[in-house]
């Protein structure tokens, strides 16, 4: 099957043009890993931080996404179907909130997902607006809605650090046990 491996930074989308054939989905999935940690190595050779914010996409020839895989997911987890055996992140629980890390790791890949879908709202709203606008018709509202839209995703975006700074919090735990 054919699928496509978009990049997604923290200031853009990287579309794979070509995308590649691979055996079924595992097969690309493990390639999208794979993928993930040579960036994040590449990233770490330029002297640039862990992009925990970035993101592959698994997608579709008609570009339904079919995985979104945050790097941070990629850190520290074998690739599906690659047989490597690394220790998966212990249940560590703190003593004041009992939240796991992978709990956290769970929310931040919900959140990742709650924020692709906002990056698609607001730019389906500025199309409208542009609609709007090209027909010499009335925005404000629309814009109104727009801003709301984009302070809405503002807001997601400041939730997914706090998410990344709570797994970062109970990994130092872990490793300090």
């Amino acid at each position: 099957m054919h699928y496509y491996l978009h990049i997604v930074t923290d200031a853009e989308l990287l579309r794979d043009p070509e995308g590649a054939e691979f055996a079924d989905f595992a097969a690309a999935q493990s390639e999208a890993f794979k993928s993930a940690r040579d960036l994040i190595a590449d990233e770490l050779k330029r002297g640039h931080q862990i992009p925990l914010g970035w993101r592959m996409l698994v997608a579709s020839a008609d570009d339904t996404v079919l995985m979104p895989l945050p790097f941070s997911a990629a850190v520290g987890s074998s690739s599906p179907g690659s047989g490597v055996s690394r220790p998966r992140p212990k249940h560590v629980h703190t003593h004041d909130s009992g939240v796991s890390v992978q709990n956290e790791h769970h929310r931040l890949a919900e959140m990742d997902q709650h924020i692709d879908r906002g990056r698609h709202h607001i730019e389906a709203q500025k199309t409208r607006i542009r609609i709007l606008e090209s027909d010499g018709r009335e925005t404000k509202l629309a814009k109104e809605l727009l801003a709301h839209l984009e302070k809405t995703y503002q807001c997601m975006i400041d939730r997914r650090e706090h998410i990344l700074r709570q797994i970062a919090r109970l990994v130092h735990i872990q490793t300090e046990s």
